[in-house]
């Protein structure tokens, strides 16, 4: 129980509340002898059947969307013990989903341009990865770095603990602060909810390489 006495942030009541909503969405587990599961896993069955493999892949997500919402409201409103030495996550240029709308990109190795905001250096990397999928790096001048896997066909990603088949077009995002990731999201393409807009200016990153390594 809460001690009454605990003033809590609004924003992290609110974070609060979609997690629980998040959760109470979340297919529900009935009792079944013949087909056991975790029943931390809501999202592992419905019923006596185990769920389709889309429909489990996007309550996994969604839950860990919802966890994420939740600690990352924590931990932006001064309520997380943090090393001393250790800024907040909104300290940092990665928190701050920059829009970087025309910028000119100059490339610097084969994987990776430069460009400037707000007179600040930023470095954009792209990499394609053994299963296909396209791996987009911002990487900011304060050390904070946001990083986007657009998935392909057929790769595999884990979720709260369990392997799932990444269907083409899903999306992963990492924001992170030297020594720590603050952030993690999935998006998949049968999501409601819009919760990741990949910049454009990493696609004409990617171009961008292209065409200079085919010089």
């Amino acid at each position: 129980m809460v001690d009454e006495k605990i003033t809590i942030s609004p924003t992290v009541k609110t974070a609060f509340q979609n997690f629980r909503t998040a959760v109470k969405r979340l297919p529900h587990m009935q009792s079944n002898k013949s087909h056991k599961t975790d029943e931390n896993d809501a999202y592992m069955s419905s019923g006596e059947d185990p769920l389709p493999p889309d429909k489990r892949l996007r309550a996994a997500a969604t839950k860990l969307n919802a966890e994420n919402e939740l600690t990352l409201a924590v931990v932006t409103n001064y309520c997380a013990e943090l090393d001393n030495n250790l800024n907040l996550p909104q300290m940092y240029s990665a928190y701050q989903n920059y829009k970087l709308d025309d910028l000119e990109l100059t490339p610097t190795s084969e994987n990776t341009v430069q460009t400037s905001y707000k007179g600040k250096q930023i470095e954009i990397k792209y990499s394609l990865l053994d299963d296909g999928s396209k791996q987009y790096e911002i990487n900011y001048e304060d050390g904070s770095k946001v990083k986007y896997v657009s998935f392909a066909q057929g790769s595999k990603m884990e979720i709260n603990g369990e392997e799932f088949e990444m269907p083409q077009g899903a999306v992963l995002e990492e924001k992170s602060i030297p020594g720590k990731v603050f952030s993690k999201l999935i998006q998949t393409p049968d999501m409601r909810r819009n919760f990741i807009n990949m910049p454009d200016i990493l696609n004409e990153a990617e171009q961008t390489l292209k065409t200079n390594n085919s010089v």
